[in-house]
């Protein structure tokens, strides 16, 4: 990318990154921070 002075970064998550359950806090906060990020 840097070479090229071009090109894309793709970023998934998943429902969990708005909808939280019992006992996943960490993985549901790590990916409302990639969801916020973008």
């Amino acid at each position: 990318m840097k070479k090229r002075k071009s090109g894309k970064i793709v970023n998934v998550s998943s429902v969990f990154g708005v909808v939280s359950k019992e006992k996943r806090s960490s993985y549901s906060a790590s990916k409302w921070g990639l969801i916020g990020l973008t």
